[in-house]
C-alpha cells in the first residue's frame, strides 16, 4: 500500500527521517555537511545526480572515487 499524502502523514514521515539522520549525526556514523554552490554548477550536479539515477551523497562518492583514481 501506498503512502499517505495526508498532510499529517507527511510530517510523521519527516519527523521519522529527521530522528533517523540526528541517530546517525550522534553515533558518528555519518556527518552533515553543507555546501553552498553557485547556480550553475548545483544544476549540473542535480542532472549528473537525475541522469544516472542516484543520490547527491553516491554521486559525490562516485566522483571522488573517479578523482582519486585518476590521481594514481
Amino acid at each position: 500500500m501506498a503512502n499517505s499524502n495526508t498532510t499529517h502523514s507527511k510530517s510523521l514521515r519527516a519527523k521519522t527521517a529527521s530522528a533517523h539522520q540526528k541517530r546517525k549525526i550522534e553515533s558518528g556514523e555519518a556527518r552533515a555537511i553543507r555546501l553552498l554552490l553557485e547556480t550553475e554548477l548545483a544544476n549540473r550536479f542535480d542532472a549528473y545526480c537525475e541522469a544516472h539515477g542516484i543520490k547527491r551523497p553516491e554521486a559525490l562518492k562516485k566522483l571522488l572515487d573517479i578523482a582519486e583514481m585518476s590521481l594514481d
